[in-house]
């Protein structure tokens, strides 16, 4: 494998490292691998526990690798690397199998066809570790169960759909046979009852010629009826121009009226003052010759 690449203990694919995070304890995994791990493991907060070595670790960093640079410390580890080579390699055959094993346990009927495909992945990649170690075997056994428990139960899903697919499909079959009657049903109630049908056309038809007619001529009257009341509303304007003049005239005159009855008056007044005179004049007189 070249130096800037390594192989993640979870997923089992090789990748760059300048995508890889780091443990404290020294061991390399994928981002986004590192990080399901801490999010769907039954750990606390703060205390994660290594997916190789088991070991706990505060937090995870990203790689600092500089392709291509030669490192003296690199050449004087690779003796040590390949002592500790096939202890990290069980380590590594360990978290994996424990991880796989948590994720096999929560797939059911339901899962997503995605995750079961990952699962199926992963699990057919540990065909290339090889261990002495009861632990790891009896993992890999586990695994195995469960893989096989999971087939057997997607098998009999299957079967379960494919009947389910079949009987709806009989349904449907069923439905159609029954659409197919009920519209020759229909046709022959058609041909049965298509005179009737025309009858009661034709005479709708004529009904409806009849109320068009008559809605025709009572548009026609209400057209005259409302021009001779724009007529009468023109005639009516007009007589009212009358009558303001002459009750224009009519006050004038009874103005005019008014003021010679006030004169009259007036002249009555003074004839009658006058009269009253005279008569006390004549009376004057009379006394006189009387008395003489």
């Amino acid at each position: 494998m070249p130096p800037n690449r390594f192989k993640c203990s979870i997923c089992l694919q090789s990748t760059n490292l300048s995508s890889a995070l780091t443990t404290t304890c020294g061991h390399v995994f994928h981002k986004p691998c590192i990080e399901k791990w801490q999010n769907e493991s039954d750990q606390k907060p703060g205390r994660n526990k290594c997916p190789q070595c088991r070991r706990e670790y505060k937090g995870v960093h990203p790689m600092y690798i500089t392709p291509g640079s030669s490192s003296p410390s690199r050449h004087s580890q690779r003796d040590e690397d390949a002592s500790d080579a096939s202890d990290d390699l069980d380590l590594d055959l360990l978290g994996t199998s424990r991880s796989l094993t948590r994720t096999l346990r929560a797939l059911s009927a339901n899962s997503e066809p995605e995750e079961v495909l990952e699962a199926t992945t992963r699990l057919g990649g540990l065909g290339d570790y090889e261990s002495d170690d009861p632990l790891i075997k009896s993992s890999l056994l586990d695994l195995t169960r469960r893989a096989t428990e999971l087939q057997q139960l997607f098998t009999r899903e299957i079967a379960t759909l494919r009947n389910q697919l079949k009987e709806r499909n009989a349904t449907i079959a069923q439905k159609d046979e029954e659409i197919t009657r009920l519209r020759g049903q229909v046709s022959e109630m058609r041909q049965q009852h298509g005179d009737v049908t025309k009858k009661k056309f034709d005479e709708q038809q004529r009904r409806l010629n009849n109320y068009q007619t008559k809605l025709a001529e009572t548009t026609a009257e209400c057209k005259r009826i409302k021009e001779f009341q724009e007529q009468l509303a023109e005639e009516n304007q007009r007589l009212k121009g009358r009558i303001s003049v002459k009750e224009a005239n009519f006050e004038k005159e009874k103005k005019e009226w008014t003021d010679k009855e006030q004169k009259l008056r007036t002249a009555n007044v003074k004839l009658k003052q006058k009269v009253r005179r005279a008569t006390y004049a004549l009376q004057f007189v009379l006394r006189s010759d009387i008395a003489a």
